[in-house]
């Protein structure tokens, strides 16, 4: 397993992942290359991949359990927390980095010209498809 930190990550994926997580220590490393470009490879987007090798981190502080000997004391559970926060964070920026959804349609023209069409199929479901057009006329007579 490698461990790598080139500084760039403008043109280094892996970099970009480490930048975003703060693994940048190699004293101190959390994740290897290798592991990282796991999941560059599963979901092909930098802040998933982030978001996703948060998450493991986590799950990785969530296994050990919080130590105490006299004055000093690790808090795992705390980095786990930590690490659970910042994978909502990078999914926060991932979906407000991705853009409001814009749904288009087609212009009434071009919708009445389709519609006119002989040759097109024709929609399963369409405006009207359960109306009953003998419930619409008054019959005197069932009164």
């Amino acid at each position: 397993m490698t461990w790598t930190y080139t500084s760039d990550p403008v043109n280094n994926q892996v970099d970009s992942i480490r930048l975003l997580l703060g693994d940048t220590d190699e004293c101190d490393a959390l994740l290897s290359d290798e592991e990282i470009q796991f999941y560059l490879n599963q979901w092909c987007d930098v802040n998933i991949a982030a978001t996703q090798a948060a998450l493991a981190i986590a799950a990785k502080f969530s296994r050990r359990v919080d130590e105490s000997v006299g004055q000093v004391s690790v808090s795992y559970s705390q980095s786990a927390k930590q690490y659970f926060a910042l994978a909502e964070q990078l999914k926060t920026r991932t979906s407000i980095l991705a853009g409001p959804v814009i749904c288009g349609g087609i212009s009434r023209a071009d919708k009445s010209k389709l519609e006119s069409d002989g040759n097109r199929v024709q929609p399963a479901f369409t405006k009207g498809l359960h109306s009953n057009p003998r419930q619409d006329e008054s019959n005197e007579d069932d009164l």
